[in-house]
């Protein structure tokens, strides 16, 4: 993946890296030591040093989407909420807003959509969702979210997929740790909601280690979800892949024509067995 991440990724010298999320695996149930080890090898992988062009003297900003290996899901994070904090000392805030070009990126906790109202993370991810919709002419938004919005069970994922479609699978969990520990999508619900309130005209998700393209419809549209698939060969995935994103400089809002605003390319990794043949 080192290699990988240098000569394919690095090589395009892009403005900007959004990772989707899950960069340890089970995060949140390492002790510091552990979680500290995976870091650290996190780091390695994805290092920027090593660039073979430095057409730029800093390194290319990067930022970072909270996957459900990193912290876990909300029927965990009231039992130990210190996940959560680790993470953010890391990584940064789990709700955040990057302005790329003229497009407002949204990155939401989407391990929090789901919980309980009451809970602390929930609450607070969606005043900021709420934040965000109650601005006035806003940019075009393009919503990050770890976590797929809601998709009918056997829907068609498009060309690019390798593996079999996953339909949703929710898991609550027992006494001590209420509320959900596994999901593999957002509700039905979350997502009709989040799409009201943000309006984005793009979504980029993860999760899933497979790519998945479909369209949702909301109040403003037909809306395109691209789910990544992993970087990894170890995810069961054949083809890794990550995407290119062109954002427009040029001033737009909502209401405008968005054709050419956001455009996106899939790139794919060569297959791990043909490396070695």
């Amino acid at each position: 993946m080192r290699r990988s991440f240098r000569t394919s990724v690095l090589s395009f010298e892009p403005d900007e890296i959004i990772f989707l999320g899950d960069y340890f695996d089970g995060g949140p149930y390492l002790s510091d030591k552990e979680w500290k080890e995976s870091l650290d090898r996190f780091q390695h992988v994805f290092d920027q040093s090593q660039r073979a062009s430095k057409s730029r003297l800093t390194d290319i900003p990067v930022h970072y989407l909270s996957g459900n290996h990193d912290i876990g899901y909300s029927g965990f994070h009231s039992h130990r909420p210190q996940v959560v904090e680790r993470y953010n000392k890391v990584f940064g805030e789990s709700n955040y807003r990057l302005k790329i070009g003229n497009v407002d990126f949204i990155a939401v906790n989407a391990q929090t959509l789901d919980g309980a109202v009451e809970g602390k993370l929930t609450s607070a991810s969606w005043d900021f969702i709420q934040n965000v919709s109650a601005e006035t002419n806003p940019l075009p938004r393009v919503l990050l979210t770890h976590i797929p919005l809601y998709r009918a069970d056997n829907i068609p994922c498009g060309a690019h997929r390798s593996s079999p479609i996953i339909n949703q699978r929710i898991s609550i969990g027992g006494p001590g740790f209420e509320g959900i520990m596994y999901q593999n999508y957002l509700s039905e619900q979350t997502s009709r909601r989040i799409l009201e309130l943000i309006k984005p005209i793009l979504v980029l998700s993860g999760h899933d280690h497979d790519q998945c393209t479909l369209s949702h419809s909301a109040p403003n549209g037909a809306v395109i979800e691209h789910t990544v698939g992993t970087f990894s060969w170890q995810q069961g995935n054949l083809y890794p892949s990550f995407m290119l994103l062109s954002v427009s400089a040029l001033s737009s809002s909502p209401t405008t024509n968005q054709e050419g605003v956001v455009t996106s390319h899939l790139c794919f990794l060569p297959m791990q067995t043909h490396i070695y043949l």
